[in-house]
C-alpha cells in the first residue's frame, strides 16, 4: 500500500462509493495491521467520512460487526487495544460519531443492541469483559461529539428496556454504569415513551390500561351511589374527577421511571436480591429528573400499587416509592439538578468548567445520595 501510495495511488483513496478507509476494514483481519494500513491511509489525506460501497462511513463499517457477540468473544486484549486505536484516529482526524447508515442505524444503536445482547451470556465473568470494552467504545464516541439527544432520542427507552435480557443481579451494575454514562453526557431522563412500539412496551400499555380500566369501573360505581343518594346531582362533577385522574395516569405512566419498575417486577430474582441492586437505577432517576416530571411518576406509582392486592414480592420496591414519594429531595440535591440543567444535562463535557472543589465535583457528576 505504501509503495502505491508513492507511485501515484493517493487520489483513489478517497473515491466516493468506494472509500479505502471502509475497505481496511471490510477485507482485514488483523486489527494491528488495520491501525496501520488506517494511519498510513489518513496520513496521506484519507477522509474518514468518505462513504463505502454500501452506503455507509468507515466508522460504520468497523462497529456493525460488534452485533455478532460471538466476536466478541474471540477478542484478546491485544486486538481490543488495536480496535479501540482504529476508532480513535478516525474520530481524531474528523470521523463524524452521529453519523447514520440507511438514515436509522447509527454507531449508538449498534452498541446499545451489542450491550443488550451481551446480557443474554450465561458466563458472568466474559459478560462483564465484554461490557467493559463497549463501554470504552461508547467513551470514546461521547468524548468525540456523540450526541444522545440527537441519533437516539429515546436511547434511555433502549438501556430501560434491556431488563428483559438481564440473568443475575450483577448484571444490574453494568446496567446502571450504562445509564449513568449517558445520563452523564446528555441522555434526557424526562422523556416519555416513544410513540414507536416495541414489544415490551407494548405488554406495558396493556396492563396500564387494564388498570385504567379498573379505575373506569370503581368510579363509575361511585358515580352511581352518588346518583341514588343526590338525585344524580353529582354525577358531572364525579365523572369529570375520574376522567381528569385517568388522563393524569395515562401521561404519568409513560415516564421511563415508570417504565423501568414495571418491567423489573417481571424479574422476581432481582426483587428478591439482597443487594437490591434494582434500586440504584431508581434513586439516579429520583436524582436527576426535573421536580414536576419526578414527583407526577412517583404519584401514579403510588396510586399504582396501593390499588393493588398487595403483594409479598414488591413489598420492598412498594416501600421505597412511598418513601420517595413523600419524601422532598435536599437542598443540595435540588442545587445538583439545577446545575445539571444549566448545563443543558451535559455535565461530562462540561464539569471542569465548573469552579467547584473535586468531591464536590464528583458529586455532581456522580449523582451519589
Amino acid at each position: 500500500v505504501r509503495f502505491l501510495l508513492q507511485n501515484g495511488a493517493k487520489s483513489s483513496i478517497n473515491q466516493s462509493g468506494n472509500s479505502a478507509l471502509a475497505c481496511v476494514f471490510r477485507h482485514v483481519r488483523d486489527w494491528e495491521v488495520s491501525f496501520e494500513l488506517l494511519n498510513m491511509l489518513i496520513k496521506e489525506d484519507g477522509d474518514p467520512n468518505i462513504v463505502g460501497r454500501d452506503g455507509s462511513v468507515p466508522i460504520m463499517v468497523c462497529l456493525v460487526p460488534l452485533i455478532n457477540k460471538d466476536q466478541l468473544h474471540h477478542f484478546t486484549h491485544s486486538m481490543k487495544v488495536c480496535y479501540l486505536n482504529c476508532i480513535r484516529i478516525l474520530l481524531q482526524y474528523g470521523a463524524n460519531p452521529n453519523c447514520s447508515y440507511r438514515s436509522n442505524l447509527t454507531p449508538l444503536h449498534v452498541l446499545v443492541f451489542t450491550v443488550s445482547e451481551n446480557f443474554t451470556l450465561n458466563c458472568d465473568v466474559q459478560k462483564r469483559i465484554n461490557f467493559d470494552f463497549i463501554k470504552n467504545i461508547l467513551l470514546l464516541l461521547l468524548q468525540h461529539g456523540l450526541d444522545c439527544a440527537k441519533t437516539y432520542q429515546h436511547i434511555l427507552q433502549a438501556v430501560v428496556e434491556m431488563v428483559q435480557n438481564v440473568r443475575t443481579c450483577s448484571d444490574m451494575l453494568c446496567f446502571y454504569e450504562l445509564t449513568l454514562t449517558l445520563i452523564q453526557y446528555g441522555a434526557d431522563p424526562n422523556i416519555v415513551l416513544s410513540c414507536k412500539p416495541t414489544a415490551s412496551s407494548t405488554l406495558f400499555s396493556n396492563e396500564i390500561a387494564n388498570f385504567g380500566e379498573s379505575m373506569r369501573g370503581h368510579s363509575s360505581d361511585s358515580v352511581s351511589d352518588g346518583a341514588g343518594s343526590s338525585n344524580g346531582a353529582n354525577v358531572p362533577s364525579s365523572a369529570r374527577h375520574g376522567e381528569g385522574f385517568r388522563n393524569s395516569f395515562r401521561t404519568n405512566s409513560r415516564y421511563i421511571l415508570f417504565y423501568y419498575i414495571i418491567l423489573i417486577t417481571k424479574k422476581e430474582f432481582l426483587l428478591n436480591d439482597p443487594e437490591l441492586t434494582y434500586t440504584r437505577i431508581i434513586y439516579l432517576f429520583y436524582l436527576t429528573m426535573q421536580h414536576e416530571p419526578l414527583y407526577n411518576c412517583l404519584k401514579s406509582l403510588h396510586n399504582f400499587y396501593v390499588a393493588q392486592v398487595p403483594n409479598k414480592k414488591t413489598e420492598l420496591l412498594i416501600s421505597l416509592i412511598s418513601l420517595l414519594y413523600k419524601k422532598p429531595r435536599s437542598l443540595k440535591q435540588l442545587c445538583r439538578v439545577a446545575i445539571y440543567e444549566s448545563l443543558n444535562k451535559k455535565l461530562a463535557q462540561n464539569i471542569s468548567r465548573l469552579n467547584l472543589p473535586g468531591s464536590l465535583r464528583e458529586y455532581v457528576l456522580n449523582f451519589e445520595l
